[in-house]
């Protein structure tokens, strides 16, 4: 009677976790919905408080995309240290695209604080991430040897970049006036 029992009961929880999950899906998915409609409707307090529940109390998915449209609404806004908080809560992303997208921002907060190599870090973690934005990446951890002031690493980052024949005309440009701001470094 105890196995009887016991593989009851196995089946009982599993059976109530799976309609416990069911049921978050369902609810964080008209919740998301309703914050999305809201949004496009111009009522951004209603929505950044319906995301903000869903980040803390929904689904994964759910949870993850509301990080992403906090992050992005923080950033417009220009509120530093929301986004600040917002990335100190390490949210599982499963999407690469939008774990990319993370990792540019996390790259860029860590480029203004100044802490360099960290940012370097983000920025190739982001190209790891998603291989359609690995030449902006490349440029911009070029960018950071020039902050830093490691002219000789730059320039030969910018170079292999400029190497690419199919390399963006925004991208080129900048790559021409990066190499151009180390050139009159080196003649400083």
């Amino acid at each position: 009677y105890g196995i009887i029992v016991s593989v009851v009961a196995i089946i009982l929880i599993g059976s109530y976790i799976s309609t416990s999950n069911k049921d978050l899906n369902e609810k964080s998915s008209l919740s998301f919905g309703k914050a999305i409609n809201n949004s496009i409707a111009g009522d951004r307090e209603t929505s950044i408080a319906l995301f903000e529940e869903l980040l803390n109390e929904g689904s994964d998915a759910t949870a993850s995309n509301s990080f992403a449209f906090l992050l992005d609404h923080y950033l417009t806004e220009g509120d530093v240290s929301k986004v600040d908080s917002l990335l100190d809560l390490n949210v599982q992303i499963t999407d690469e695209i939008l774990q990319s997208k993370i990792y540019i921002i996390q790259g860029d907060r860590s480029l203004d604080a100044m802490k360099y190599e960290e940012s370097i870090e983000f920025y190739s973690m982001a190209r790891k991430e998603n291989s359609s934005i690995e030449n902006d990446m490349i440029m911009r951890e070029a960018i950071v040897y020039y902050k830093i002031g490691d002219f000789d690493k730059s320039r030969k980052t910018i170079e292999s970049l400029l190497e690419i024949e199919d390399l963006k005309y925004d991208l080129k440009n900048q790559c021409e006036k990066y190499l151009s701001m180390i050139d009159i470094s080196d003649l400083i």
